[in-house]
């Protein structure tokens, strides 16, 4: 299941600096898919949360985003909020850093 493009900003102080877009599909079995669109609204909440967080500790360490460290880092998120077997993986299918300054 395809979610939404997913939006990061990055802030330089008081100013949006860079926008990450990610497209993100998750993972699962044929019976799952039900329960996951059920909390779809609770998952994709999570994940913006918590990557706007952890993006900007992440661009810190490195110049370019790590795409396996944002996978796990995604499918842990993940089971936290609708819980463990639902999500098989995740899948990063594209990752844009849009500098703005």
């Amino acid at each position: 299941m395809t979610l939404d493009p997913i939006l990061i900003p990055i802030f330089k102080g008081d100013i949006v600096a860079a926008t990450i877009q990610l497209h993100v599909q998750i993972e699962t079995r044929a019976g799952n898919e039900s329960a996951i669109t059920k909390q779809m609204t609770r998952l994709k909440d999570a994940y913006i949360r918590d990557l706007h967080a952890y993006v900007p500790r992440l661009l810190r360490k490195n110049k370019d985003l790590d795409i396996g460290a944002l996978k796990r880092r995604m499918q842990v998120i993940g089971e936290r909020t609708i819980g463990k077997g639902l999500i098989d993986g995740v899948l990063i299918q594209s990752a844009m850093n849009r500098k703005l300054r």
